[in-house]
């Protein structure tokens, strides 16, 4: 069996409400589903190597700061090298974390060696990539590091993984993916809350939007669209649901006290996976991203996207996203950059989806489990492994 080496600057454990985690995470189990594989992890002062702990620079400050300093040239990636060499990895999986290092080029040139049939993957979380040029000096250092070791990469990495619609990036072949979805215990909580919904009074409609949330979410649209609805002096009772990280909520909170709506927007918090489903067992349609045309984002990729839809959940979008596309009975678009959501219409759109889908949470997760798990998502890497390997 082929063996993968895994690389993620993360902590992988006990990272419950970290996306990126699950993301991660869901990587891991699709690899482990076609080749041996061993995970290697570095993040925050902490080194694992399948989960076993290396070193943990968290001692002491003085330990602490060699750890920060030497990242930033080196990295720990000679921590591995004894197993490099004794397991000849037919493949290596790097996520990239922001600046690149002469660790992580004598990391690539060790696998190229122990095993010269080896493929390495690059994947670029974000692209276009840019390194920020900070004040103080290992900040520029790092950063003049960055750009002298980029035509380097050439040498050593076989593809890029990225979302971005791109044939190559640095003159490296590209390989496009979209993200997936992996939370092992999601359907075991769906079953225990998925007959909830019918508790919702007939004279409330329910939205909710899951985010650690930036100005890339724009939750500031969604209350501003609430605060318009209301002003028509509706039936229906409208709820808006507000689940996750608030640290950066402050001023839609203050929009929220300004529009006198404090019984109609509840903030949470962040919440674990199961409080996540217990509410939105409650809630008639999720809201993704809204304004990601601030970031200039162009196509959207968002993981609760993903959630969503395992969760059976019909949504709200506004950039496009390759995998829900506007032809999906459960998906509606209000595509225009800034302005508000009609709400009006998203109810009927909601009666609508009922009356034509009565089982439509079956239905959507029907679609995630075929479309949205890792193991799709990676196809093309692993095509691209198992072709490579033939010749």
């Amino acid at each position: 069996m082929k063996k993968a080496l895994l690389y993620f600057p993360l902590e992988l454990m006990d990272n419950d409400n970290s996306g990126i985690a699950k993301k991660c995470l869901g990587i891991v189990d699709a690899f482990k589903k076609e080749y041996e594989v061993d995970v290697f992890t570095d993040s925050f002062g902490k080194v694992h190597f399948n989960q076993k702990l290396l070193k943990d620079f968290n001692s002491s400050s003085f330990s602490s700061r060699l750890y920060n300093y030497n990242d930033i040239v080196y990295g720990q990636f000679s921590r591995i090298a004894d197993e490099v060499w004794k397991n000849k990895y037919d493949v290596l999986y790097f996520r990239f974390h922001y600046f690149l290092s002469w660790g992580m080029l004598r990391l690539f040139k060790l696998i190229k060696k122990s095993n010269p049939n080896a493929i390495i993957f690059l994947e670029l979380p974000t692209y276009p990539f840019k390194a920020e040029k900070g004040k103080s000096l290992p900040e520029r250092f790092r950063y003049t590091l960055n750009n002298l070791l980029i035509p380097y990469l050439k040498k050593y990495v076989d593809n890029i993984v990225t979302f971005a619609q791109l044939p190559a990036i640095w003159d490296i072949p590209a390989i496009t993916i979209s993200n997936g979805y992996y939370d092992p215990s999601l359907q075991q909580i769906i079953e225990r809350t998925k007959d909830q919904l019918h508790t919702v009074p007939a004279s409330e409609f329910h939205m909710a939007m899951v985010a650690r949330f930036t100005i890339g979410h724009a939750p500031d649209i969604l209350i501003k669209s609430l605060k318009a609805y209301y002003d028509t002096k509706p039936d229906k009772a409208v709820f808006v649901h507000l689940i996750g990280y608030d640290g950066s909520l402050a001023d839609c909170k203050s929009l929220v006290k300004e529009y006198s709506l404090e019984d109609k927007v509840i903030f949470y918090g962040e919440c674990k996976t199961e409080k996540i489903a217990d509410i939105l067992s409650k809630v008639h349609v999720c809201v993704g991203t809204l304004g990601l045309n601030r970031k200039n984002v162009a196509i959207d990729s968002s993981l609760k996207s993903r959630e969503y839809a395992f969760m059976g959940m019909p949504m709200i979008l506004r950039t496009p996203d390759l995998d829900m596309l506007p032809s999906l009975f459960f998906i509606k678009y209000f595509p225009e950059p800034e302005s508000l959501l009609d709400i009006t219409e998203i109810i009927n759109f909601y009666d609508h989806l009922k009356n034509t889908h009565s089982d439509y949470k079956r239905e959507i997760q029907q679609f995630a489990k075929e479309n949205l798990t890792w193991s799709k998502k990676l196809k093309p890497v692993f095509d691209r492994i198992n072709t490579s390997h033939k010749k």
